[in-house]
């Protein structure tokens, strides 16, 4: 099981990540869930770290959004106390 402070770790890093990416693509939040094939309120939920995708619907983000797998490990080992 994932450590709280991982977990949050976690959250915050993807966070950051969809919401760069959402910039870049220029599209709400509304379009973005569209995209990443989940709910508006999933989206929000993933945006603002308050919640952790499942493994199926974090692949598919990953994917969609071009988001590479290493760049971010690496953002999560560089994000502060990862253990």
């Amino acid at each position: 099981m994932i450590n709280k402070n991982n977990q949050q770790i976690i959250k915050t890093v993807l966070s950051e990540i969809l919401l760069s990416k959402r910039k870049e693509y220029k599209l709400t939040q509304e379009a973005m869930a569209h995209k990443c094939h989940i709910t508006c309120r999933s989206y929000v939920n993933l945006e603002n770290a308050v919640s952790i995708p499942s493994t199926p619907t974090f692949i598919n983000i990953l994917i969609i959004c071009d988001i590479d797998p290493g760049e971010f490990i690496k953002k999560l080992k560089n994000a502060g106390d990862y253990t």
